[in-house]
């Protein structure tokens, strides 16, 4: 067994998601199945009674919440450590979370002259609609911060990360609301299942 856990932990890195849970439940195999049919972000949602349901004993349905737990902490920066955003893949860092969720959330950061994450704020949720994401309030907190940027970023929880027609309208919209109060629209990214799109690799905004 101890041979086993040797040859895992050489190859650690190159190991899944799934293939680490199957580490953890490798006595069950119907078990194992039964959580390859679910992606990740549904996973880290799942209560100890969602486990129980998949056939896992109290001590493995225990063993695997606490585990999801850890995974979603994780992604969670430390509040007490200022984030900088240099680059998409920056915005993708801190708001990486977003990619479990099941419902649609447009997300909001502001920042300094230095690029350091001041604010991270959720300006609604669902469907992203031009209507539900009001402008007033985005640049009223951006001035109430002192933000000299604001990056938008929003998931999708279909898990694909691209842009749509009515994505394009909403952002066009907020930059040219930025522009007006001279504050720096940095970049629109959509956080999909373990991958992004921002409009800055894209050259919409060169």
């Amino acid at each position: 067994m101890a041979r086993n856990h040797s040859l895992f932990a050489d190859r650690i890195e190159q190991l899944s998601f799934h293939e680490i849970l199957r580490i953890l439940v490798k006595d069950y195999p119907l078990v194992t199945k039964k959580i390859n049919q679910y992606r990740v972000r549904e996973l880290v949602n799942f209560s100890k009674l969602d486990f129980l349901s998949l056939g896992c004993n109290e001590y493995i349905a225990e063993q695997l919440f606490w585990t999801m737990q850890l995974c979603k902490k994780t992604n969670e920066k430390e509040a007490d450590q200022p984030f900088t955003i240099t680059s998409p893949n920056d915005i993708y860092e801190c708001f990486k979370e977003l990619r479990y969720l099941q419902e649609e959330r447009f997300c909001v950061a502001f920042l300094n002259v230095k690029n350091h994450v001041i604010l991270k704020k959720t300006i609604s949720i669902g469907g992203l609609d031009s209507t539900l994401v009001d402008t007033r309030i985005i640049l009223r907190e951006a001035l109430r911060v002192s933000a000299a940027k604001i990056v938008a970023v929003h998931n999708h929880p279909s898990g694909i990360a691209l842009f749509s027609t009515n994505d394009l309208v909403v952002t066009k919209k907020l930059k040219s609301a930025c522009d007006a109060v001279d504050i720096e629209f940095f970049d629109h990214v959509i956080i999909g299942d373990g991958t992004f799109s921002s409009l800055i690799n894209e050259g919409t905004f060169n």
